[in-house]
């Protein structure tokens, strides 16, 4: 089976209920949903809450970043570099680059992957802009999460999700 996790930097748990609630009762997705809480890493900022997210047997910090089994971290692509070490069809992807694919480039994308990391960042950049701006924005990251899963769901066929996040903002 083919799986996505959606990880939304900064994305508190108020705001995961609100996108459970939405999965619930959407009649396009009639999904069921679970929601459950982690406590962050600390301190709770994205480099460890990113890190501690991937698969991994131990984490380290040095000179200012974060390694799971001795690889950086710091990056999409370097989190990719991760995944795939431990398996050759596991992924990692931003946001805007998996948003902006057409359905062929999704089918293309998906052939060789059962485990994709999308990394979806939209509180996270308004907070580090301007903190009060996060709950400005905080629609807006839902309706993208929520528009992603049904573009994933009917394009490709798979159903299975994680949505979480590295760390909520304060």
């Amino acid at each position: 089976k083919k799986m996505f996790v959606i990880i939304s930097d900064a994305m508190r748990y108020e705001i995961g209920r609100e996108i459970a609630d939405v999965i619930k009762t959407d009649p396009m997705l009639k999904g069921g949903a679970e929601l459950s809480y982690s406590i962050s890493p600390l301190p709770s900022e994205t480099r460890f809450g990113m890190a501690s997210l991937l698969p991994h047997r131990e984490m380290q910090y040095a000179n200012k970043a974060v390694l799971v089994d001795g690889k950086m971290t710091n990056g999409v692509a370097a989190r990719n570099a991760v995944l795939q070490d431990k398996n050759e069809t596991y992924s990692a992807i931003g946001y805007e680059e998996i948003a902006n694919f057409s359905r062929d480039e999704l089918r293309s994308y998906m052939s060789d992957k059962t485990l994709v990391y999308i990394y979806h960042d939209t509180i996270d950049n308004a907070g580090e802009h301007n903190e009060s701006k996060v709950f400005d924005v905080v629609e807006k990251a839902i309706d993208e999460i929520l528009l992603l899963v049904k573009k994933l769901y009917n394009n490709l066929q798979i159903s299975n999700f994680f949505i979480t996040a590295d760390h909520g903002f304060l």
